[in-house]
């Protein structure tokens, strides 16, 4: 349970699913906003490979929560461990000065506290 009374997994399967459904239109706009070369070939796809890869941890994450088929720590674990992985590649891969304050307002208010919240969800889950 978390303080409000709603069980932890349920938490869990709600966070993951708008993760998910504000993930996919964020990736649909990087494919056509993203240049095909950075500072190296193949930008695009790098970061939309991750991003749907995240997509997918975030909808197995729910989906684990929810039927409670899978273990839920280990994906909690993982869904966490990407999150603090694009917010590192996300501020040192920016290339102009408004890039990088997007990105760390982004690390900040998104992916490092629904990382931490992930990371808690995983050590609780294996208590």
């Amino acid at each position: 349970m978390n303080g409000k009374g709603i069980p932890l997994k349920m938490t869990i399967a709600r966070v993951t699913t708008i993760g998910a459904v504000i993930m996919i239109p964020w990736t649909l706009y990087l494919l056509f906003e993203l240049p095909d070369n950075y500072t190296g070939s193949n930008y695009r796809g790098t970061w939309i490979g991750f991003d749907i890869a995240l997509i997918l941890l975030f909808c197995l994450t729910a989906f684990s929560a929810r039927a409670k088929k899978l273990r839920l720590e280990l994906l909690c674990s993982a869904t966490g461990t990407l999150l603090f992985a694009d917010a590192w590649f996300d501020v040192m891969g920016s290339g102009t000065t408004d890039d990088l304050r997007v990105a760390i307002i982004m690390a900040l208010l998104f992916e490092i506290p629904v990382g931490v919240f992930f990371w808690l969800a995983a050590i609780k889950g294996k208590r």
